[in-house]
Parts: C-alpha cells; sequence; structure tokens
C-alpha cells in the first residue's frame, strides 16, 4: 500500500488547523450557552417560588385577620414552609455564607421561625405588626436572584462577543489563506489546462510553493513537458494500435465464426475444416496450412510419420509450434487430452509471433472441441436408436408375441379336437377364444403403432398424452381431462410404459367403468412420479383381478419394470388407479 507523505508546509494542515480552531471556539460557545441557560432555569425557578413567598405571606396575614378562616393557617404555614426549604431556592443559594444573597436568605428564614408561632398561636397583632418587614426581606431575596441571574447572562454575553470576534478574525485569515494558496493556484492551472486542452505543450503554471498545490504546480508543468515529449511519435503509435485491434478484430470474428459453423454442421466437421483453416492463414499470415484427420495420420506414409516423430519427441502434452528438424514446417497438434485428434501443419514464416500462435492454437481447440461433439453426437444418436429398437423388441415380445403363442396352443387345440368326434359347441367356443385373441393381438398391434407414432419427432410425454386424450374424447362420450404437473422429463422407456398404462386404464374406463368424467393426473411426490387416473364410474367388481380382465395383469407388470407400484381403489363411486415410481432422472437432477 502506497503512503502519502504531506509537503512540510501542507495546506492540509493550514485549512484543518483553522477549521479546527473555528469548530473548537463554537463547541466553547455553545457549551457555555448550555450551561448558563440551564442555570438561568434554575433563577428562574427560584425567583417565582421566592415571589409566591411574598403572597402566601399577605395570604396568612388576611386568614389571621378573620377568625372564621384561622383553622387554615396550619396548612398555610405547611405550604409556606415547603416552598421556604424547597430544593429549587437552596440549588441557587451560594454555599460562601459571605455572599449577599446567602445572608440575606438566612435572614429570611430566622424571620419565619420567629414569626412562625405567632401564627400558629394565632396572635394576629404581632404578625401584622411584622409581617411588612418580612415581605420587605422577601423582596429584598428576589432582587438578590434578579441580580445574580443577570451577572451570569452578562457574562454570557461577553464570551459570546469574544467567541464571535475570534471566528471573525479567524474567517477572515482562511479567506485570506485560501485565496492565496488556493483560488489563485487553481486559477493558473485551469488556465495552463485550457493552454494544453489547445495544444500548447510549452505552457508552464509558474506557481511555486511547498504546499500540495505547489506539488500539484509543479507535477503539472513536468507533464506538460513529457507531453510535449511524446507527441511528436503519437500518431505512428496510434495507427500500430489500431491496425492490432483491427487484427484481433478479424481473427476473433474468425475464430466466432468457426465455432458457429462447426456448432450448425456438426456432421460435416471435417468437410468444412479445410476451408476455416484458409481462412485462417489469411488471417495470420501463414503462407499455408494443412490439416491431418485421424485417419490422415494413419497413411503408411513418409512425411505422416516424419511428423509423428518430431510430436512424439516433443511430448504428448506439447503445443505448437512444434518444429520440424531439416524442414521448414511447424506442427499443431490437435489433442483432446492425451488423444491426437489430428494435426495442423504450417509453413514457417521467419518467425512466429505470439498472437500467431495463440490464434492457430485456439482454432486447434476449436477443432478439436467440433469434432469431439460431432463423435458424442453419433455415439448419442446410435444410442437412441439401440434404446429405441429395444423397447419395441420388448413391446412386441410382451404383447404380440405372447398373445400369437396362445393362438398356436389354441390352434393345436382345434386340430386335435377336429380329428376326433366332436362337440359343435365346444369347436365354436375353442374359435370363439381364438377370435378374441387375434382381435387383442390386433388391438395391442394397433395400440404399438399409435403409441410409437405418439413419439415421433422426439414429442415429449405432456404432448404424446395430450394427443391422446383428445383421440379418446373423439370416439368416446367420457370426459377425459389431463392435469400434467411433472417437473423432470422421463427417459424414452419409462414414457413408453407409463404412456401405455394410461392408455390401457382409458381403455378400460370406456369398455366396463361407464363413467361420465375420467380424470388423468401426473406430478412429482418428492423423488417419485406419481401417475393417479381416476373415473366416477360403476368402480370394480368382486371377480376384478381375475386374469385378463381390465388388463390389470399387465398393468401390474408394466409397473415392475418401471421398478414401481400400482395400486386400484374403488372409493365411494368410480376407480381410482395410482401408479408410482421412481424415475431415473429426479427433479432436482433435471433443474
Amino acid at each position: 500500500m502506497s503512503i502519502i507523505v504531506l509537503p512540510k508546509l501542507s495546506l492540509v494542515v493550514k485549512l484543518s488547523s483553522l477549521f479546527t480552531l473555528i469548530t473548537i471556539l463554537a463547541l466553547v460557545s455553545m457549551g457555555y450557552s448550555l450551561l448558563v441557560t440551564q442555570i438561568t432555569e434554575g433563577d428562574a425557578a427560584a425567583i417565582n417560588v421566592s415571589g409566591s413567598l411574598r403572597m402566601q405571606s399577605h395570604r396568612m396575614a388576611s386568614r389571621l385577620q378573620q377568625p372564621q378562616l384561622r383553622s387554615q393557617l396550619p396548612a398555610l404555614a405547611i405550604e409556606f414552609e415547603n416552598s421556604l426549604y424547597s430544593k429549587t431556592l437552596a440549588d441557587v443559594v451560594p454555599d460562601n455564607s459571605k455572599h449577599s444573597t446567602y445572608r440575606q436568605y438566612h435572614l429570611v428564614l430566622d424571620t419565619w421561625i420567629r414569626l412562625k408561632p405567632m401564627i400558629l398561636g394565632q396572635q394576629p397583632k404581632q404578625f401584622l405588626n411584622e409581617v411588612d418587614e418580612f415581605v420587605n426581606h422577601i423582596d429584598v431575596l428576589v432582587r438578590e436572584f434578579q441580580h445574580n441571574s443577570e451577572i451570569k447572562i452578562q457574562r454570557l454575553r461577553q464570551v459570546q462577543a469574544i467567541v464571535i470576534s475570534l471566528t471573525i478574525i479567524i474567517s477572515v485569515l482562511l479567506i485570506y489563506v485560501l485565496r492565496q494558496n488556493i483560488v489563485m493556484p487553481l486559477k493558473q492551472l485551469t488556465v495552463a489546462a485550457e493552454q494544453l486542452r489547445l495544444g500548447n505543450f510549452s505552457t508552464q503554471v509558474g506557481y511555486h510553493s511547498k504546499d500540495e498545490l505547489g506539488l500539484l504546480s509543479e507535477t503539472f508543468d513536468n507533464m506538460a513537458q513529457d507531453l510535449s515529449e511524446l507527441y511528436g511519435d503519437l500518431e505512428t503509435k496510434v495507427m500500430d494500435k489500431t491496425k492490432e485491434i483491427q487484427r484481433t478484430n478479424r481473427t476473433l470474428e474468425l475464430l466466432y465464426n468457426a465455432s458457429r459453423t462447426f456448432s450448425r454442421h456438426p456432421d460435416q466437421v471435417l468437410v468444412l475444416v479445410p476451408s476455416i483453416l484458409q481462412q485462417l492463414a489469411d488471417a495470420t499470415r501463414v503462407r499455408k496450412i494443412r490439416f491431418f484427420s485421424q485417419d490422415d495420420l494413419k497413411d503408411d506414409i513418409p512425411s505422416v510419420r516424419y511428423y509423428l516423430s518430431a510430436l512424439e519427441r516433443a511430448g504428448v502434452n506439447a503445443k505448437g509450434p512444434v518444429d520440424v528438424m531439416d524442414n521448414d514446417q511447424s506442427l499443431f497438434p490437435v489433442r483432446f487430452k492425451e488423444h491426437l485428434l489430428g494435426l495442423v501443419a504450417c509453413s514457417n514464416p521467419i518467425h512466429f509471433e505470439d498472437w500467431q500462435i495463440q490464434v492457430i492454437n485456439t482454432m486447434t481447440d476449436i477443432i478439436a472441441n467440433a469434432i469431439l461433439l460431432a463423435d458424442h453426437a453419433a455415439n448419442e444418436a446410435r444410442v437412441a436408436l439401440a434404446s429405441e429398437r429395444a423397447i419395441i423388441a420388448r413391446e412386441l415380445h410382451d404383447s404380440i408375441a405372447q398373445n400369437l403363442s396362445y393362438l398356436k396352443i389354441q390352434l393345436t387345440r382345434l386340430r386335435l379336437r377336429l380329428r376326433e368326434p366332436y362337440d359343435a359347441q365346444d369347436v365354436e367356443a375353442l374359435l370363439q377364444e381364438f377370435s378374441d385373441a387375434l382381435n387383442s393381438s390386433y388391438k395391442q398391434l394397433r395400440e404399438l403403432i399409435t403409441t410409437f407414432r405418439l413419439k415421433t419427432e422426439a414429442q415429449e410425454l405432456h404432448q404424446a398424452l395430450q394427443t391422446t386424450i383428445e383421440e379418446f374424447n373423439q370416439y368416446s362420450s367420457t370426459d377425459f381431462q389431463l392435469y400434467y404437473d411433472l417437473k423432470n422429463q422421463l427417459a424414452p422407456n419409462e414414457e413408453v410404459h407409463v404412456l401405455h398404462i394410461i392408455r390401457e386404464c382409458m381403455s378400460n374406463v370406456i369398455k366396463h367403468a361407464k363413467a361420465s368424467h375420467c380424470r388423468v393426473l401426473l406430478q412429482n411426490q418428492q423423488d417419485q412420479v406419481e401417475v393417479t387416473i381416476a373415473d366416477d364410474g360403476v368402480g370394480l367388481g368382486q371377480d376384478a383381478r381375475k386374469p385378463g380382465h381390465y388388463g390389470l395383469n399387465i398393468l401390474q407388470e408394466r409397473a415392475q419394470r418401471l421398478r414401481g407400484d400400482i395400486s386400484f381403489a374403488t372409493p365411494t363411486q368410480g376407480t381410482t388407479v395410482i401408479l408410482t415410481f421412481t424415475p431415473q432422472t429426479t427433479p432436482a437432477a433435471a433443474g
């Protein structure tokens, strides 16, 4: 941390001293004023209390002259004593026994001690003869209090006058200091700065002092001299800097366009690289740039072996340029960690500048990322295709294949029955079972086709369910409503199972429930997904869990594949099916 050292005759110290002195005078004046104000407030209260003693004395004399009111005298005497001995009077009476106020107050006390028995003994003549003198003593005491208060106020005026005079003197001195040490130097600095703005670098302030403005003026003069010396080659430096900025903008634009081109066409990265590198050669002033892909590096060509040998000597983590001995080529490897994804060979200029190396290395990083993203996208496409095929195969096996196996068994039974004498009703029953199984297979096939059509173009589960709801509302009298409140996207196989379960439940509602309304709700319950299908139909019968009825067995199998549970409940009206399972992607992970 830098330390600022003030000049010996610091302007800050001068001004601070003057302002501090003014502040001290103001504080002294305010403090003394507050003290006198507090004291005079006590004097005013004492004057009021002592003045009330005169009124109380005349009141007691009046009661003595009226025999019927003399019973009030003890109370009046107590009231008088409370006022005479009050803290208000005691606080303003000086402790100095030689002080006139002290003597007068004690004279009033002594007189009252002498007159009190006359009042309580109801001796009106003696009290009336001395009450006027007693009141005169009280008047003198009141005047003493007033005189003391006036002396204090007079002292306050004197102190304030002195403080105001000193403040005026210091203010005039402050104005002088400000004019001589700030206003005038600042005016000279302003004039010099204006001359400097107009291009007159030979201007000088001409103010010399040992304070801050003197230091500033000296610094300004030195700066003006330095500017005068630098102005000669300033235009050349500006032109060089402008060219450098333009070159930087071109290279940044090239790198941005390359990244955007690769991201738009991830499947054509290797095709686009040569044209991008040609633009790079033009921007970096390199004579020739050539790209070798991973496939090119596998060719048994002398130049390739020569390049790979040079990279091997440089090390697996080496960045470009790697010079090739006895050759005018410099190599810039295209790497991801230790994996070599390609190679950029540049014709050697006389010397690679730092900015050229940085731009070419950045371009190799962009190419490496583009190649990795292209490979990753291809792998994801293959995985998605394999997953989709596995889902289709599993659905066909679990539905159509099982039904076809059942049809094969039924066909074998029919053949055996036809070889022997048979009952037409039995054969008709077998044919009916055969027809029902065939219709069931056809229905499941249509369901599968409909489901996988809903999944084309990467539709979300919400949109697929909405399409299903619209489809069922069109060919049934039941009002189906969807409430979708999932916070995360399910895996493809999870979406297929959920969609199948919901469609199977909706089909059962249409066939068996005789419901007017059906509500389909999907929501998150902590880390689980809960699917609820509730209708207002006739509910589940006693034989609801027999094999094949309502397709409950199929629903339970699909719930098990989701590693979840499915429950069937019959409230007061209708049926409620609740499916709960833990998805592969939780809402927190999806967010």
